[in-house]
């Protein structure tokens, strides 16, 4: 017995040693090899092949406008999703993932065929599949399961929701309920019921043949219950450990649990009535219901014996590890600035002196002082939670402070990262610029946080005595006002007029079409991809015309001859972009190194975004950064676009100029004009814009 413990720790030794050498360099998790055909080729060819498809079957004419509404959905929604970073392709856990598959399917070829699977870049603990095939695993679930076992069952049940056709059955049956007569607008609650036990009736069809498919394999079922438990406790934190409050300690403060001492932690208790209600309007069955019916089955079955791990249990333990530091990145893009640093303190105890986390942990403290303000605003005296839920805790704590107090927080953990790491610019520029922003505040609050006036009120009283005894600190505080603004504050030319550039790099020009008067299908997603190609074209023409150099990082034109690097050059500065224009271009990307180095390549030092609409809208767009965004990024969030205006033909145009080395927006310029989008409207506006980016200042 002794031997085989030792043998055992022996192992779990060999897999920590290997997972620590292979996530010292960790910066995320990178797609390889070549970019698949589902990703160049063009949504609306891939549409035209299902619509031949459709025009072909025998179906009643309502039943093939429904199938035709539903490929065109789905085909533009993976789409995006396939085209926009949040899928890897060829990477280490999608590879493994694949593996699986093969074992699982390795006697049924024809299935094998009519499938493929992708590891998804998103921290929920989920995975889905549309009909065409492809299957979507999360990094998030990855995080969390415990055998190889448990996702070869995962996989077994989005294989049946792709050979049952559930997501496009799920499609038709919603749009039936909602189209339903007999159900008043005041009923809406029995209109969702309907569609939750639809939904319900088909995770309970996938689980039962799902398991059949998995009995089949050699694989075991000892630990399938797990997949079941893994999924009720899918609200916690990817990581089981207890938070330790000293890790806010910096210089002479120090916190501890007794933070929360005037703070009320509510444990959520149902009656009867409402556990009823909640598993009614459920989705998907309860998952203690689910795990009897699948012990059930395997019980019937007879099967015993067969294997937890097949393709490898370091292979699933090493990779599950890169799920998890993969998940740090996750949060850090969606600003869940606390579940960040939860999951990165949490995993610095097994892997400390990590220098992705310790990095991911300073951007997190970053991220938290500029969106302090935000988080204060869902301040609640009541916390929430369930046993084992330190995000509530967190959130307490952090909510216990007012806006300066935060910052301050952040600031500070900011600066002992500094003296630690001298040679990091860019957290150095963060710093700064969180200073920038707290030292704007009112001069009588910024002397309190310096322990230089005594202030009750606040719990950070003197919270940088201590610092200001560095000069290199104090010269974090140290500003002037020249024409009203702070001598580091980021300058922002609006105007968009004469900027006299020479070259200009455009990210993913956009287009989108809506015809409010189509009440099955407002969102014209063929057309609007016609025009963006279209667009690419216009912008290159005139561009030449007028001498402006015009460079494209597009995921809207990509082919067969795209490399995969230069379909990441292309995420990373969406991604860079998207993060700049926050905070009206006062934010540091996470990515912001990365992102330089693209720049360097292409050697530009202008970033553009140039997006036009044809929409019915319902009211006026006002000139605001937000509001320019939202008619700018249709395709993130078409919705909000669609009910910003009111009723009226119109064509808008707006475009943004970003100055890499200055960090300031050079350019906001948005048109609108009550008349459809045609292509004189189309050259006219984007010549002007591009005229307005190369001509030169006018001398004063």
């Amino acid at each position: 017995m002794k031997n085989k413990l030792s043998i055992f720790f022996f192992c779990m030794l060999c897999v920590l040693t290997i997972n620590a050498q292979d996530l010292k360099d960790f910066n995320g998790i990178s797609s390889s090899g070549e970019l698949p055909k589902e990703v160049t080729q063009s949504s609306s060819l891939k549409y035209k092949v299902l619509e031949s498809k459709v025009e072909s079957t025998n179906t009643s004419k309502k039943k093939s406008k429904q199938k035709l509404k539903f490929y065109l959905d789905s085909t533009f929604g993976a789409d995006y999703m396939l085209k926009n970073g949040y899928v890897l392709f060829n990477d280490p856990i999608g590879n493994y993932i694949n593996d699986v598959a093969d074992e699982l399917l390795k006697d049924k070829p024809q299935i094998r065929k009519r499938v493929n699977f992708y590891a998804t870049r998103a921290a929920e603990v989920n995975a889905f599949a549309i009909d065409r095939g492809s299957i979507f695993i999360n990094v998030g679930l990855i995080a969390r399961l415990e055998t190889e076992a448990q996702l070869a069952f995962v996989l077994a049940h989005e294989i049946i929701h792709v050979l049952e056709s559930h997501s496009m059955d799920t499609y038709i049956e919603f749009e039936e309920i909602s189209a339903d007569n007999n159900y008043r607008n005041d009923e809406k609650f029995d209109e969702l019921l309907r569609k939750c036990n639809y939904s319900k009736k088909l995770e309970v069809e996938a689980d039962r043949e799902g398991m059949q498919l998995f009995l089949d394999s050699s694989y075991g079922t000892e630990s399938i219950d797990g997949v079941f438990e893994i999924l009720a406790k899918a609200e916690l934190p990817m990581i089981a450990t207890p938070f330790d409050f000293s890790n806010f300690n910096i210089a002479n403060t120090t916190f501890s649990d007794t933070i929360f001492q005037d703070r009320v932690f509510v444990e959520p208790e149902f009656d009867e009535d409402e556990k009823e209600k909640r598993e009614k309007y459920s989705s998907h069955p309860a998952t203690d219901e689910r795990k009897e019916s699948i012990k059930e089955q395997i019980a019937e079955s007879g099967k015993s014996g067969g294997e937890d791990f097949i393709i490898g249990e370091n292979t699933f333990l090493r990779l599950r590890e890169l799920a998890k530091f993969e998940i740090c990145k996750i949060y850090l893009e969606n600003k869940a600035f606390l579940n960040c640093l939860h999951s990165t303190y949490a995993l610095e105890e097994q892997y400390p002196d990590n220098k992705f986390l310790n990095e991911t942990k300073m951007k997190a403290y970053y991220g938290l002082g500029k969106y302090a303000k935000s988080y204060l605003n869902e301040k609640s005296d009541t916390i929430e939670a369930v046993e084992g839920d330190e995000i509530s805790k967190i959130y307490a704590f952090v909510t216990s402070f007012n806006e300066d107090e935060v910052m301050a927080l952040s600031i500070a953990q900011l600066w002992e990262y500094y003296i630690q790491n001298p040679e990091n610019e860019t957290m150095y520029k963060r710093l700064k610029n969180l200073a920038v922003d707290l030292k704007s505040k009112d001069e009588n609050e910024l002397r309190a946080l310096k322990g230089e006036k005594a202030n009750d009120d606040m719990i950070l009283n003197g919270f940088f005595k201590e610092y200001m005894e560095n000069e290199d600190f104090k010269k974090l505080f140290k500003y002037k006002k020249n024409n009203g603004e702070y001598e580091f504050s980021i300058k922002q030319n609006v105007k968009g007029y004469r900027l006299g550039i020479n070259e200009v790099m455009f990210v993913n020009p956009s287009f989108m079409s809506i015809n409010v008067k189509d009440k099955d299908q407002p969102f014209q997603f063929i057309d609007s991809e016609y025009k963006q190609k279209e667009m690419v074209d216009i912008i290159k023409k005139h561009g030449k015309d007028i001498g402006l150099k015009t460079q494209f990082l597009d995921v809207n034109n990509l082919n067969r001859s795209t490399s995969m690097a230069e379909f990441q050059e292309i995420i990373e500065v969406k991604k860079w972009l998207a993060q700049k224009l926050e905070k009206n271009g006062n934010f540091i990307p996470n990515n912001q190194e990365t992102a330089l180095e693209v720049f360097k390549k292409y050697k530009t030092n202008n970033l553009a975004f140039l997006s036009a609409s044809s929409i019915n809208l319902r009211k006026r767009s006002t000139t605001t950064l937000g509001g320019i965004l939202l008619l700018a990024m249709p395709s993130v969030s078409p919705l909000g676009a669609f009910y910003t205006f009111r009723p009226e033909n119109a064509s808008n145009f707006a475009a943004i100029v970003v100055d890499i080395n200055k960090e300031e927006i050079k350019m906001l310029s948005y048109n609108s004009m009550k008349q459809k989008a045609n292509k004189a409207i189309f050259e006219t506006n984007i010549r002007y814009i591009l005229q307005q980016m190369k001509t030169k200042p006018k001398k004063r």
